[in-house]
């Protein structure tokens, strides 16, 4: 078994993943963040369908982690996830 799928085993506790050119920024649940040189598309080919959703060209989140969406404007959005953090994004994909 390799390294990757024992990360990926432990998708519930990852918050959200954030494209960053050819690496992610992973936000865990616990407030923690780490950086890995893993495309986002290879992440949403590896996470547990249904559980994650891609809400932007950028950003795949976790359904079990957002706490409530709220629309700041036309075109920006709030994601507010357990634990009170909060992650803007911009576009009409809702």
């Amino acid at each position: 078994m390799s390294v990757w799928n024992d990360f990926t085993k432990g998708a519930p506790e990852i918050t959200a993943i954030e494209a960053h050119g050819d690496y992610t920024r992973i936000l865990l649940n616990e407030g923690k963040n780490l950086m890995m040189k893993q495309t986002l598309s290879l992440w949403e080919s590896q996470l547990p369908a249904g559980l994650f959703v891609k809400v932007s060209r950028s950003l795949v989140v976790n359904t079990h982690s957002v706490a409530k969406l709220v629309r700041k404007n036309l075109l920006t959005w709030e994601l507010q996830f357990e634990g009170a953090r909060g992650y803007s994004i911009r576009g009409k994909r809702f």
